[in-house]
């Protein structure tokens, strides 16, 4: 038992180190700067951290024989090794693409899709231990979003806080914290928050504030039945986006004299001064020349940076220009069966990680992102959403077991 549980809190360890390894390089890199310190952290010491954790995971679930990889995880690991093999044979482009180099830690594919995206997948079907992990994830949360929030209001909504991975760094651990309230240190919570909206809505990506609007509309509708406070709450919904529409001109000049009293730049507000929110920024593009060349075999992966130059900035363009509109429908399908069933199903442990990570691992890479590049949260995502059918499945037959056994059922003459 006590084996059992020091895995389970390593497990806990290396999800939530690799959901917040990006925030935690790039924002410690900007505090070096703003202090001074013009020089950056070492990537790889701190991949060189991750790995280590991984190896000890990895050795404690080769100890610890009863619960032994999984063997979807082993079919997952050999689809994603024949398919690099594969595109680089046919296309040596795509072979240049997948492998640029032997020290280029954290942008060769090889290195990110097996020791950082795809590993998360292993560690999330090993999870069992959920109040460890949200234990564990709670404080790489909060120290996510301070460090985000100390970066913003130094860089005062400068470029160096305002790109796009900064909201999408911290969107995971902001949706956690939201959903999440603790019982003690109320008042420090709610400042965090309260900071790290403001933060993440005037500093950050439009996509991740549509993405976190959206998810948590689906999970309060989810998680709350129709009652009098769900009316009242809708009702006074409604009405703040009428007022906001009628007086928006108002509202919009009081909240630039504000930003402007701070000296805060934000990319986010311009694009609602403009009425650009939904505008689409050349993505278009991307989307048109996808489908242009999609056929019914696929490229291979990489295919797409070959023909755009880019990734089309779509999870499910990306999937059918690589492999084709016969297999790509059929992985797209899995993926919406795999993260659909356990969502709207609120199965018990898993659910509140599944709608945590379906903003950042889902329709994150529905707007921008690749799920070939550093996308741990897509992997892990599947990965719980896969525990928790596996589980569903589990207890309806030991249920049906228990019904036989009770006569409940019998076969009709």
């Amino acid at each position: 038992m006590k084996l059992v549980l020091r895995a389970q809190n390593v497990y806990s360890l290396v999800l939530a180190y690799m959901l917040s390894f990006l925030a935690l390089l790039n924002c410690g890199n900007a505090i070096l700067n703003i202090v001074g310190l013009h020089t950056q952290l070492d990537t790889v010491v701190l991949f060189g951290g991750l790995v280590g954790l991984i190896a000890i995971g990895l050795t404690l679930s080769v100890i610890d024989r009863s619960r032994f990889v999984k063997l979807d995880v082993i079919a997952l690991f050999i689809l994603f090794g024949a398919s690099f093999m594969i595109s680089a044979l046919l296309d040596s482009a795509n072979a240049n693409l997948l492998f640029t180099s032997w020290t280029d830690v954290f942008a060769n594919p090889v290195y990110v899709l097996f020791l950082y995206t795809l590993t998360g997948y292993l560690f999330a079907r090993r999870l069992t231990d959920y109040e460890c992990f949200k234990k564990v994830f709670g404080v790489f949360s909060y120290v996510v979003v301070v460090i985000s929030v100390i970066v913003f209001f130094f860089a005062k909504g400068s470029s160096a806080s305002q790109y796009m991975t900064f909201s999408y760094n911290m969107l995971t651990q902001l949706f956690f914290l939201l959903v999440n309230k603790p019982e003690k240190h109320k008042i420090f919570h709610y400042i965090t928050v309260s900071l790290g909206l403001f933060a993440f809505v005037f500093g950050g990506a439009r996509g991740a504030l549509i993405a976190l609007i959206l998810t948590y509309l689906m999970f309060y509708i989810i998680n709350h039945k129709t009652e009098l406070k769900s009316i009242i709450i809708y009702s006074a919904g409604a009405v703040a986006i009428v007022v906001l529409s009628l007086f928006k001109k108002v509202i919009f000049v009081l909240i630039e004299k504000f930003l402007d009293a701070l000296s805060i730049e934000s990319r986010t507000f311009e694009y609602l001064l403009n009425e650009e929110v939904l505008s689409d920024s050349n993505r278009i593009n991307f989307y048109k020349e996808s489908l242009n060349n999609t056929g019914l075999l696929g490229k291979g992966l990489m295919g797409d940076r070959i023909i755009l130059g880019s990734y089309p900035h779509n999870l499910f363009l990306e999937i059918f220009v690589q492999y084709g509109w016969i297999l790509g429908l059929v992985v797209v399908l899995a993926i919406c069966a795999a993260i659909g069933i356990p969502l709207f199903k609120k199965t018990r442990a898993e659910f509140i990680f599944i709608i945590m990570l379906f903003p950042c691992g889902f329709l994150k890479l529905m707007m921008t992102g690749s799920y070939l590049n550093q996308e741990p949260a897509f992997y892990i995502l599947l990965g719980f959403c896969v525990n928790a059918i596996v589980r569903s499945n589990g207890d309806a037959n030991t249920n049906d077991k228990h019904s036989i056994r009770s006569g409940q059922y019998r076969e009709d003459s």
